[in-house]
């Protein structure tokens, strides 16, 4: 204590407090935007040209004030090589992208263009040769609690244990966790609920069809609370029907505050997008957009009559 602490004891702590100027302290969560962006209307996105630099959307420095809104996942000019013996491989070439709060991405391309690399890299697994890739501000190389919490990776391949019940399965990263059996199994239950696979629960996985799997695969992420969920093509062997109910329960996910970031070969599955954009051979090429659906003529049957029936 300095000065005139001993005369007043009572009073400095007092007016220290009164006066102490706010800390610039970025560790925490951001305010959240006052309208949500499941309210509007659906929109796709259009990326940044492959090579354009000084692009004002997206920040390389953490935010000045505490309250300043910043993305919840930032990919900046991102670029990723594999070797493979002599010869070198490029997967992203100087990739740009933001996701936001509340917010479905999709990022659609074909085999080897670089998708399911793009979302390793977004989910902490991989890290890339060259750029950035931050999480509410901070460099995700750098940030501690947030892989497997508030960011979770999730594909529909997995292989669980031979003859582990689905809710042990989805409780699994619970576990790893340090969560208690009776916690995990609880938490597992209401995301698998939350999944439409509550019937499941006492299921061996591979009694599962394909679409209950992507489901599971997807309750085992919800079971650990993130923020943001990754997603590496959750609708590839699943059939048209079982995929919409799989997309809706993405997009549903978006507009309760879990922002998703998926990768799909299969243009039909960025129509519930709130965003989406197209990656060919490593390059971020801008609005995707879905194909209008086909609409099939009805014919008449050739022996037409009073009780003919359309075909």
């Amino acid at each position: 204590m300095h000065g005139g602490a001993e005369s007043a004891p009572h009073e400095q702590p007092a007016d220290r407090r009164r006066h102490r100027e706010p800390r610039g302290d970025h560790r925490g969560p951001h305010p959240r935007p006052a309208a949500s962006r499941a309210a509007g209307p659906l929109r796709l996105g259009a990326a940044r040209p492959a090579g354009a630099r000084g692009a004002p959307a997206l920040s390389r420095r953490r935010p000045a004030h505490p309250g300043r809104i910043v993305s919840l996942l930032s990919i900046e000019h991102v670029s990723k090589r594999y070797r493979r013996g002599s010869r070198e491989y490029v997967a992203l070439r100087d990739v740009s992208l933001a996701t936001e709060r509340d917010e479905l991405i999709a990022v659609l391309g074909a085999r080897k263009s670089g998708r399911s690399t793009l979302m390793r890299i977004a989910a902490g697994l991989e890290r890339p040769d060259e750029g950035a890739v931050r999480f509410e501000g901070v460099a995700l190389s750098a940030a501690t609690g947030v892989l497997g919490h508030r960011i979770c990776f999730c594909h529909a391949s997995f292989s669980p244990m031979h003859g582990e019940r689905v809710l042990d399965h989805a409780a699994a990263p619970l576990l790893a966790q340090r969560l208690s059996l009776r916690v995990a199994r609880r938490r597992a239950e209401s995301a698998l609920e939350r999944a439409a696979v509550g019937q499941c629960t006492s299921m061996r996985p591979d009694e599962l069809n394909g679409a209950e799997r992507v489901r599971v695969a997807l309750a085992r992420a919800l079971a650990t609370e993130p923020r943001l969920l990754v997603v590496d093509d959750p609708t590839a062997g699943v059939g048209s029907l079982e995929s919409d109910g799989i997309l809706r329960l993405l997009r549903s996910l978006a507009d309760d505050s879990v922002a998703v970031l998926m990768c799909t070969d299969d243009a039909m599955s960025i129509s519930g997008a709130h965003r989406a954009f197209s990656l060919d051979a490593g390059v971020l090429r801008g609005e995707a957009q879905a194909p209008p659906a086909e609409v099939v003529p009805l014919r008449p049957r050739a022996a037409a009559g009073p009780g003919a029936h359309l075909q």
